[in-house]
C-alpha cells in the first residue's frame, strides 16, 4: 500500500484522472446511518464485463473485445468476479479492498423474471457494466492510500495522482423537461390504484423521467461535485462506463456483507425536512403500511438463500435525516447458506423490493406496462465487490445517466391503495429537487 498526500481528496484525485478510460468514483459525501465511511477512485480497468440482455462482452485493458458470448449475465458476473478475487464469503475485518466496481441496471431483471418487454425507448447504455481494477485509491479512517493486487498498476495510478489535473470545463445543460407531464403521471397513479383495488398487487413503485439536453460537453465530475454539494449522500458515485456515465446521489443500501451476514436497508417513506415532519413520518399509517410490505418482501428475498432461521429484522422503521429529506429505513439481514454465490444472491434479491413493489413480479409487470420508458441503470444497483468477502451495493436511485447528449433522471415512489395521486406527484418533485439544484449550481459557476 502506498500512502496518498493527505491534502488530496477523492474529488481532487478523480480530476487528475480525467480522460482516462473507465474512471470511477465511489464517494461518501455524507455518512448517513453509518454508510459513508470509505471512498474509492480508479481508472483504466484491467478487464471489463458488459452485458446487454444475454449478449456478453469482455474487454481488455485497452477496451478491445476479448470474448463475445451469449449466456446468463448473472452466471457471467459470478465468474468474472471470481476471476478477479471476489467471492461471497464472510467479510474480513478492516477497510474493504474493492477489486470490481460498476453497476447492474434494472433491466437485468429480465434475465431473472419473465417480463412482458416494457417500453421500447429509453436506451441508457448496457444492462451491466463491471470493471476490474489492478489499483484503486482508497480513503478510510486511516487516511488515503493506493491498494490493489497489481504492483505495476499501483505505480501507474500513483504517478497519475502525483501530476496536476488536466484542464477541463464543466458541462452545460438546458432545463429539465419531460414528455411525461403531471397529468400523465397522475393518470398512471390512478391506473395503479385500479390494479390494487382489483387485487393484482399491494404496492407498485412508479417512476417518471426528466431529461436535460447537453448544450456544451464537459467533465461530468463537475456535475457530480455540484450534486454532492447540494445533496450529499453516502453512495455518491461517478461511473464512466462504456456507453453511459452514471452520476449518483443514492442514500439507500441494496446489499452489503457485514461479518458473516448479508444486510439490506430498504427505504420506504419520505418527507421534506421541516418542523415536526420526522415525527409525522414515523407516525403516518400509510407510510407504515407501505414500509412493512417492503420489509416483508426483503425478508422473503433473503430467505431464498439464507440458513434456516437466520433472517432477522435488526431494526424496524427508524428515521434517517438527509440534508433535505427524512426517510423511513429498516435493517434486514441473513446468513447465507454454505455454497451460495453472487449469482444465486442476485437471482434471489434483484432488483430491490423498495423500488419495485409487492408482490415483486406482478409489480414489475405493471411497471413495464405503465412506465413510458425503460429504467436503464435507474433502480438497479451500483457499488463494489472486493477481496475477503467485502461488497457493498447501493440502490441506484437519485441517479442521473448521461447518454446520447442527454442527462436523464428518474424519480418515483411507492403507490398503495390509499395513495393520493397529487401527493405522489409532489413526492417525485421533492426527489428531483436535488438534481434541479445541482444544475442551477453548475450554471451559476459557468
Amino acid at each position: 500500500m502506498e500512502a496518498l498526500d493527505p491534502r488530496l481528496s477523492p474529488l481532487d484525485a478523480a480530476a487528475r484522472l480525467a480522460g482516462r478510460r473507465g474512471r470511477v468514483v465511489l464517494h461518501s459525501a455524507r455518512d448517513d446511518d453509518g454508510l459513508g465511511r470509505c471512498s474509492f477512485v480508479a481508472a483504466e480497468p484491467r478487464a471489463t464485463l458488459i452485458a446487454r440482455g444475454r449478449s456478453l462482452v469482455v474487454l481488455d485493458h485497452d477496451g478491445r473485445p476479448v470474448t463475445r458470448t451469449i449466456g446468463d449475465p448473472l452466471d457471467a458476473t459470478q465468474a468474472f468476479l471470481a476471476e478477479h478475487g471476489c467471492t461471497l464469503e464472510p467479510r474480513a475485518a478492516g477497510a474493504p479492498e474493492p477489486r470490481v466496481i460498476g453497476y447492474l441496471g434494472y433491466d437485468l431483471a429480465r434475465a431473472i423474471e419473465r417480463l412482458p418487454g416494457g417500453a421500447a425507448s429509453g436506451d441508457d447504455g448496457p444492462d451491466l457494466w463491471l470493471a476490474a481494477y489492478g489499483a484503486i485509491a482508497r480513503w478510510s479512517a486511516g487516511g488515503g492510500e493506493i491498494i490493489g493486487p497489481d504492483r505495476a498498476a499501483r505505480d501507474r495510478l500513483a504517478g497519475a495522482l502525483a501530476r496536476p489535473a488536466p484542464p477541463s470545463l464543466p458541462p452545460s445543460f438546458g432545463p429539465f423537461t419531460t414528455g411525461d407531464d403531471a397529468a400523465h403521471h397522475i393518470a398512471r397513479v390512478e391506473r395503479v390504484r385500479d390494479y390494487l383495488a382489483a387485487g393484482d398487487a399491494y404496492q407498485v413503485n412508479l417512476a417518471r423521467r426528466l431529461v436535460a439536453r447537453l448544450r456544451v460537453p464537459g467533465d461530468p465530475l463537475a456535475l457530480y461535485a455540484a450534486l454532492a454539494e447540494v445533496a450529499p449522500a453516502p453512495y455518491g458515485a461517478l461511473i464512466e462506463a462504456d456507453g453511459a456515465t452514471l452520476v449518483s446521489g443514492s442514500p439507500e443500501r441494496f446489499l452489503a456483507s457485514v461479518g458473516d451476514r448479508i444486510e439490506t436497508r430498504p427505504i420506504k417513506g419520505t418527507r421534506a425536512r421541516g418542523d415536526g415532519e420526522a415525527a409525522a413520518l414515523a407516525a403516518a399509517p400509510k407510510d407504515a403500511a407501505e414500509h412493512l410490505m417492503i420489509v416483508d418482501l426483503e425478508r422473503n428475498d433473503l430467505g431464498r438463500i439464507a440458513e434456516t432461521g437466520s433472517v432477522t429484522v435488526d431494526e424496524l422503521g427508524y428515521i434517517v435525516e438527509l440534508p433535505a429529506l427524512y426517510h423511513k429505513v429498516s435493517r434486514v439481514s441473513a446468513r447465507p447458506r454454505a455454497g451460495t454465490g453472487y449469482a444465486a444472491l442476485l437471482r434471489a434479491t434483484f432488483p430491490g423490493g423498495s423500488i419495485t413493489g409487492a408482490p415483486k413480479l406482478r409489480a414489475m409487470q405493471l411497471i413495464d406496462e405503465l412506465e413510458p420508458v425503460r429504467r436503464g441503470p435507474y433502480c438497479g444497483a451500483l457499488g463494489y465487490f472486493g477481496a475477503h468477502g467485502a461488497f457493498d451495493l447501493a440502490i441506484a436511485i437519485r441517479i442521473g445517466v448521461l447518454s446520447r447528449n442527454e442527462l436523464r433522471v428518474h424519480v418515483g415512489g411507492g403507490i398503495v391503495a390509499d395513495s393520493d395521486a397529487a401527493a405522489e406527484l409532489a413526492e417525485t418533485e421533492l426527489k428531483a429537487a436535488g438534481w434541479i439544484a445541482a444544475l442551477d449550481l453548475l450554471r451559476a459557476r459557468s
